[in-house]
């Protein structure tokens, strides 16, 4: 953890000097998988140049419960972006058919007036196998969950 924090530092001198921002994705082959230890990190570091890119399904395939629990660990000021994904054990699901509460997670940004971006991140893949028409069901589930807020 020490050295992950002393090599961000690093990177955001250099930030400071492109005048850009760096993003940390709670992601679970990397050095930060849960928000546990994302909210660790961002703890450590102040540094407001280095932003979250939240993503509640790696929370739940580290096994946390995105939402509410981890949620309420994490500094929402500090999240920049959102990828969408669901997923039910260790299998791949549309938005909405699998376990990450999607209802409960999007009515939080709406409560904090979220104003960055999201992205529908696919690795689900449809009986045949196909790329667009499983991200058209993705999308299609986030819309349905959309329409229940």
């Amino acid at each position: 953890f020490d050295r992950v924090v002393e090599q961000l530092h690093k990177a955001l001198a250099v930030a400071k000097e492109q005048d850009v921002t760096l993003l940390v994705e709670n992601e679970y082959d990397c050095n930060v998988g849960t928000g546990e230890e994302t909210a660790r990190l961002f703890k450590a570091i102040p540094d407001r140049r280095l932003m979250h890119n939240w993503d509640p399904c790696n929370a739940y395939e580290m096994g946390e419960q995105p939402y509410p629990r981890t949620w309420n660990l994490l500094d929402h000021s500090r999240i920049s972006h959102i990828h969408l994904k669901d997923a039910d054990g260790k299998g791949w699901k549309p938005i909405g058919a699998g376990r990450v509460d999607f209802e409960g997670q999007l009515e939080a940004l709406k409560r904090i007036n979220y104003a960055g971006t999201l992205s529908v991140e696919t690795r689900y893949r449809n009986s045949r196998q196909d790329q667009f028409s499983s991200s058209v069901e993705s999308m299609d589930g986030l819309q349905r969950v959309l329409q229940t807020i």
